[in-house]
């Protein structure tokens, strides 16, 4: 056998792959659409229909943070491309960012497919090339962590009371404040060192060498990785001043989705302080987060939902009001999602038809018009 036939994993490998990955994406949807029907096991038709009808088309609302939040995570990207000397449109880039979100959402491990589908989007569209478009998007995965973590550390300082309730109503609760530190560490830490990897060609020697005695080999893999990649070299032209405002509205965006909690929660009649509403959804983001396989965190969001109310004390699982806020932040999803592949066949009609015209061939009468 020649080294290019041992190079070639056998067939029967890749189907077996193919297969369980297969099962694992199907087991995880099944898994999140039964635990999203037992968190609404008690619903009641009537009254949630009665609720729903009462606020009427306040309904609508409910889209209008996210809308913000999609023009705050755009605004920071187009801030990390245009320090990479690259171009694009930012209405174009909104439409982008929404398709992607609806890939995110409605796929198995979407997170993961979604920044691929980004960065091929960004070359093909925009023609960003390879290495600044992996680097605009590490760049911006990287402030995403920092403004979660940054999230955390404000709910730390301003939530002592809110947080005081949720651990003496849930089992093992004393815990809690010990989890959110550690979240936010972790967080901050994966951020900090993607960026300082990616901005800084001397920070990031420094940094490999440092994690080169660390006992993982796979810690120590992962750095010499980030550093040796094309993309980091294109990153670390990204000013300062680049990264501060990328930073900022990220902070914007998640302030948005908390924003979103808050504003349903009262659509519904459910009155919860801003803090409240901090803790309901970073304890939902964090667990769809950790439940990347189930599209959308179908379910596990849902039920995190409802036991975070439960716990907060602000209101009782079988309440018609939580069921409806849990139905209002499902159905703004299933808007979004639409929408974003609705943009996405649109453009990519538009986009077939542009090059069907592009290969054509031109006549004589017209090749002689357009010399003329």
């Amino acid at each position: 056998m020649d080294s290019h036939e041992a190079s070639v994993p056998p067939p029967s490998t890749e189907v077996q792959q193919t297969l369980g990955q297969k099962l694992v994406r199907t087991a995880a949807l099944l898994f999140g659409v039964g635990l999203f029907a037992y968190t609404l096991r008690d619903l009641q038709i009537t009254d949630l229909g009665r609720l729903l009808a009462e606020i009427g088309p306040a309904c609508v609302l409910v889209a209008v943070p996210q809308a913000v939040g999609i023009l705050f995570h755009t605004a920071a990207w187009k801030e990390l491309l245009a320090a990479l000397k690259s171009r694009a449109p930012y209405f174009a880039l909104v439409g982008l960012y929404v398709e992607a979100e609806a890939v995110r959402m409605a796929l198995p491990a979407g997170p993961a497919i979604s920044e691929s589908f980004s960065a091929w989007q960004l070359k093909s569209r925009f023609e960003v090339a390879w290495t600044r478009s992996l680097a605009s998007m590490a760049a911006k995965k990287a402030w995403v962590l920092c403004s979660h973590a940054a999230c955390f550390v404000l709910l730390l300082l301003v939530g002592h009371e809110a947080f005081a309730r949720l651990a003496a109503n849930t089992p093992g609760g004393f815990a809690l404040g010990w989890v959110a530190a550690g979240t936010a560490a972790c967080l901050l830490l994966a951020g900090t060192l993607t960026i300082v990897l990616l901005a800084s060609r001397r920070a990031g020697r420094v940094v490999t060498s440092i994690l080169s005695r660390a006992p993982w080999k796979k810690l120590r893999a992962w750095a010499e990785e980030q550093q040796s990649r094309p993309e980091a070299v294109a990153a670390a032209s990204i000013p300062a001043k680049s990264h501060a405002a990328a930073g900022l509205l990220m902070l914007g965006q998640w302030l948005t989705e908390i924003a979103e909690t808050w504003l349903i929660l009262h659509l519904v009649g459910i009155p919860v302080t801003f803090t409240e509403a901090f803790v309901v959804e970073l304890g939902g983001s964090l667990v769809r987060s950790l439940a990347f396989v189930v599209p959308g965190g179908l379910g596990v969001q849902d039920a995190s939902y409802v036991s975070l109310l439960s716990g907060l004390g602000v209101a009782s699982p079988e309440s018609g009001a939580v069921a409806a806020f849990v139905l209002l932040k499902r159905a703004k999803d299933i808007f979004y999602v639409a929408l974003g592949l609705g943009l996405f066949a649109l453009g990519n009609r538009t986009r077939s038809r542009v090059f069907r015209d592009q290969k054509k061939p031109i006549s004589a009468p017209t090749l002689v018009e357009n010399q003329l």
